[in-house]
């Protein structure tokens, strides 16, 4: 009878002390950085839910170089990471059903491509391309491995210039796929055209960008056929796209933003945005509250 309960009490101590390792590594990788080229962000067309935005971010956390000394620049593909931890990461809880959403997540991004510019000895082209190339789950291990797409990796891999960095964290508690979308192309178009300003983080400056409204749905994909007629109304895009990543941009994230129609007669026909890093108390507020989101 002793024995057993002294079983029993390992076990559980056991089983703890990985439950505390498990929050310890996910709580690390939230304040991972994510960095892609900006050729991804503001030149390609993509509308992706809110898992599979997160989970590209957490992918582009996670890559790095090769080191090795080498005439050609060599990336490391191939990633490994635990189901329970990326689950954590994305918020989501764990259930019988959890394999399930992993795959219905990975395989959605597996499939979807998109195109991309293209440089080689053939001349300037795109070359139509997806971000997992494959995936492998192994449920016995809790594991997961997934292979980034080669043609990917001058978009992800020792970035010299144009390209978006933001925290991790900023993003994992939106609900909305457009703000993670616009929070992406705001921080991209900001980051830009801040080099003018200078490049210390106390510097500022309110930065502005006027897009044609007819522009930004198609990059938001609210053109297509299945689309296009749900915000045909300025005033449902503005209330249901705009205002509702606002909200979540403003509150939890590092940046903020306003923004203004710009009409012609009645009709909304571009949209300014006005973007500011948000200063170092503000971005304390934020993350208390993503660290206070985590912990419901």
């Amino acid at each position: 009878m002793i024995c057993c309960i002294y079983k029993e009490n390992h076990k559980r101590k056991e089983q703890e002390r990985m439950n505390n390792y498990e929050k310890s590594v996910v709580e690390q990788e939230r304040n991972y950085t994510v960095v892609k080229s900006n050729i991804l962000v503001l030149n390609s067309r993509y509308q992706y839910s809110v898992n599979q935005q997160k989970t590209l971010a957490y992918i582009c956390s996670k890559i790095k170089p090769i080191t090795e000394y080498s005439q050609e620049p060599k990336y490391q593909l191939e990633y490994k990471f635990e189901v329970s931890e990326y689950l954590q990461l994305l918020g989501v809880e764990s259930s019988g059903n959890q394999y399930a959403l992993v795959k219905e997540t990975l395989q959605s991004l597996s499939d979807k491509s998109m195109w991309i510019p293209i440089e080689d000895e053939n001349g300037k082209g795109e070359v139509l391309v997806r971000w997992l190339s494959n995936v492998a789950i192994y449920p016995k291990s809790g594991k997961i491995k997934i292979k980034i797409d080669e043609y990917l990796a001058p978009y992800l891999f020792e970035l010299k210039e144009k390209y978006l960095s933001y925290g991790l964290i900023n993003i994992l508690n939106f609900k909305s796929k457009y703000s993670i979308r616009l929070y992406e192309m705001l921080k991209a178009h900001y980051d830009m055209k801040r080099s003018h300003y200078g490049q210390k983080r106390f510097e500022t400056p309110v930065v502005e960008w006027t897009l044609d409204l007819d522009e930004l749905k198609h990059i938001l994909m609210l053109d297509t056929e299945t689309e296009k007629d749900k915000y045909k109304n300025f005033k449902d895009f503005r209330k249901k796209v705009i205002e509702t990543a606002q909200k979540e941009i403003n509150a939890l994230s590092d940046m903020l933003f306003d923004f203004q129609p710009i009409t012609k007669g009645r009709k909304t026909v571009k949209v300014k945005f006005i973007i500011k890093f948000k200063d170092t108390i503000s971005r304390l507020q934020s993350n208390i509250k993503n660290q206070e989101l985590f912990k419901e």
